[in-house]
């Protein structure tokens, strides 16, 4: 299949049957060892990145780079092809590109997915063996926005799949980018054009179409921004437009080169110093921050083309050319091997440095093993239809291994009367001044029986999801407020707000409950693991050292509420949503001095919204299991109610103590009672399953609790 009827050549011919070895060309049959530095240089980035956050907190740009890299690689090839027979070849590109991705992210795919049947936690492995099949089908980046995932997605865990997401981006692109440049090749032929020059042309175009759209959808739906391949595409095509030029730079301007290399590696110095995933100055990620990466490597690319300057010098560094060699492999393996080990054993700095040696290590054997064997096997090269059928069969076999962990759905009986008898608090207890708090009466709880049966699919469908409908802020991307329009539920004359992290999209419907019964609307707004306690800049590893977008979050959200004067304010936080935190001088605090921030922070919060005349309702912080394999998935593992219940730390809770600090003057709802009798934390109450994953309460449990939520909702409108 070729773009037109010329015949192939026979330095073609020739390079088919000595196979694929186009690793780092800028000029057709000119191998640029900067280009590999380049490649090593950009993994490297990334891996440190995900190892240690803090460290290198714009390391998530290596991606970008990688992007730019690869555009101008591709790109390079194809003019080459052009130059040489007049045409490209179209399944000549495409089963190239198949030996060169498939055998390395197939063997990855095929051990990840073996290690999730092994070791996943219970209620993990389903959503994991999606990722995997998505993955497969080079589609993970539209899978991730359909979920509304960021890498740090509070309500779920990282999927050992998720960095699949920028292999789908390129992909993606090279189904198009062959066909464009076959298009401008004919049309060049036919007008007489030079082919260079039309496709520079038509790559700025998609430059500056992509980066617009990119900047527009960043604060429309930051996570569709981040893993759209039409936000991507202007990095890949930036790549194409600068191979389009080489030739012109090649022959002249070596001093202007030599200034291009040395500004593009400061620019990336700059840039993965300054940035965070959650943007820069309240701009999300990518917008048009991801020009600052995409501009620094097409800058450095540009100063490689001809004699060899100070940049392509310092990246043509023997030990960076190898792991420029193995990056494609490294990148594979090295996520994985991070989200399996956090399965099996804890992890911290220590660990995730060991991590990156064992990724290192399986990274080099599969190049040379796997990766490297495939791409320059002639024999394969000189039968392409060979290569076309095993990727089918292979991509088949990857995909019903995928679809076998997709279909996992545990079914067990669990006998309830093992479980212990859960205390009888009196409800409604008052205390000093107006002091009130709300809990489940006795009579309330739901009735169980002695065993009852629980799958995977149920429990895991059981929640409520906020995120996809924009109610929920991830991490990553825009700090601004959720639509209230889009997130406000029910129609009633008096409006209530639930605001916090995602606990309070747990806890939507208990609160929803509420408000209907006292004729409200509710409106939920929620950021990930951000906290409302005023003054308090949590640490996350996860954005890479102060989240400071929950800080404009929670001010813009402090401001809009004293603006709308609600008849209600419900709040609530995770306990680990303020654990963590940073001074002014952005250096971590000690556990006991960020506790006593984050309980004076809750009381500033409550006071200056009840200084505008707004009742606040606190909500205790939620019991969390913490970790997958306890609570329910310790039950969907086997595990017995004895065996399955855990500690609650800590016993009392920043609301609890924010709450004893107001004496009282502000209710609490009690959520903890009667699953966590002497914080001893139970999985199941009556014949409900309390939580859905490590951290949130089920939609069912939610309901449970909703009659104590309407005694509050009635008090503070009293």
């Amino acid at each position: 299949m070729r773009s037109r009827g010329a015949t192939e050549g026979p330095a073609t011919r020739r390079s088919r049957r000595r196979g694929d070895h186009s690793t780092a060309s800028g000029r057709s049959g000119t191998f640029r060892p900067d280009i590999q530095g380049m490649r090593g240089l950009a993994v490297l980035l990334v891996v440190v990145h995900h190892a240690w956050p803090d460290v290198l907190p714009g390391g998530f740009v290596g991606v970008d780079v990688f992007f730019t890299v690869s555009g101008f690689v591709i790109g390079s090839l194809l003019l080459g092809e052009i130059g040489r027979t007049g045409a490209v070849d179209l399944y000549d590109f495409w089963t190239r590109r198949a030996r060169r991705i498939l055998p390395a992210s197939l063997l990855v795919l095929g051990a990840t997915l073996t290690a999730t049947w092994l070791w996943a936690p219970a209620t993990q492995r389903r959503a994991i063996g999606d990722d995997g099949l998505w993955a497969t089908l080079f589609a993970a980046n539209l899978r991730f926005i359909q979920q509304g995932t960021d890498y740090a997605a509070e309500d779920r865990d990282p999927s050992p799949f998720q960095h699949f997401w920028s292999l789908a981006v390129e992909e993606q692109f090279y189904l198009a980018v062959p066909v464009i440049v076959a298009i401008c090749a004919g049309v060049a032929v036919r007008r007489g054009l030079p082919a260079r020059r039309l496709l520079a042309l038509v790559m700025v175009a998609v430059c500056v179409l992509s980066l617009a759209y990119s900047v527009y959808l960043t604060s429309a739906s930051p996570t569709a921004a981040y893993f759209s391949p039409f936000t991507r595409a202007w990095q890949l095509a930036a790549g194409v437009a600068a191979a389009c030029v080489v030739p012109f730079l090649a022959r002249r301007c070596d001093g202007l080169r030599d200034a291009l290399g040395v500004a593009g590696l400061l620019g990336l110095g700059a840039t993965v110093t300054l940035l965070a995933e959650t943007g820069l100055g309240g701009t999300g990620y990518p917008s048009y921050l991801s020009a600052a990466p995409t501009l620094s490597t097409v800058a450095v690319l540009l100063a490689g083309a001809g004699r060899p300057g100070l940049g392509a010098q310092v990246l043509s560094f023997a030990p960076l050319r190898h792991v420029g060699d193995i990056s494609y492999s490294l990148y594979l393996w090295h996520w994985p091997v991070q989200i399996v080990a956090a399965w099996l054993v804890a992890t911290g700095p220590l660990v995730n440095g060991l991590l990156m040696m064992l990724s290192y290590v399986l990274a080099v054997l599969s190049y040379r093993l796997v990766e490297s064997p495939v791409r320059r096997s002639s024999w394969l090269a000189s039968r392409r239809w060979v290569t076309a059928a095993a990727a089918i069969c292979c991509l088949g076999v990857v995909s019903a291994c995928a679809g076998r962990v997709a279909a996992f759905d545990p079914r067990v009986a669990v006998r309830v009367a093992s479980a212990p008898a859960a205390p009888t608090p009196p409800a409604d207890r008052p205390g000093p001044g107006r002091t009130t708090e709300f809990d489940l009466r006795p009579s309330q709880l739901p009735s169980g029986s002695s065993r009852i049966r629980i799958d995977a699919a149920t429990v895991l469908a059981d929640y409520v999801d906020l995120a996809q409908k924009g109610c929920q802020r991830g991490y990553v991307g825009t700090s601004s407020l959720p639509d209230p329009a889009t997130c406000t539920f029910g129609d009633g004359r008096r409006t209530f707000y639930l605001v916090g992290d995602s606990m309070a999209t747990a806890l939507t419907p208990a609160v929803r409950r509420a408000a209907d019964r006292v004729g409200a609307r509710l409106r939920v707004m929620a950021k990930a693991s951000c906290t409302l306690a005023t003054g308090v800049t949590v640490h996350k590893d996860e954005v890479g050292g102060a989240y400071r977008s929950c800080d404009r979050f929670r001010a813009d959200l402090l401001d809009h509420l004293v603006q709308q004067k609600p008849d209600a304010v419900f709040m609530v936080n995770s306990n680990g949503s303020a654990a963590g935190q940073v001074d002014r001088d952005g250096r971590r605090t000690r556990a006991s001095t960020w506790q006593r921030a984050t309980t004076a922070g809750l009381v500033r919060t409550v006071q200056r919204l009840r200084a505008a005349g707004i009742p606040v309702v606190l909500i205790e912080n939620p019991a969390r299991p913490g970790d997958d394999d306890r609570a329910t998935g310790c039950l969907l593992d086997g595990g017995t109610v004895k065996e399955c219940t855990f500690t609650d730390t800590p016993a009392v809770g920043a609301y609890e103590r924010a709450h004893r600090r107001l004496a009282g003057r502000v209710p609490l709802v009690r959520v903890n009672t009667y699953i966590c009798p002497e914080h001893r934390c139970r999985p199941i109450l009556g014949d409900v399953v309390v939580w859905r994953d490590d951290s949130h309460f089920t939609r069912t449990y939610a309901r449970v609790l909703a009659p104590a939520f309407v005694r509050a909702a009635r008090h503070v409108l009293r």
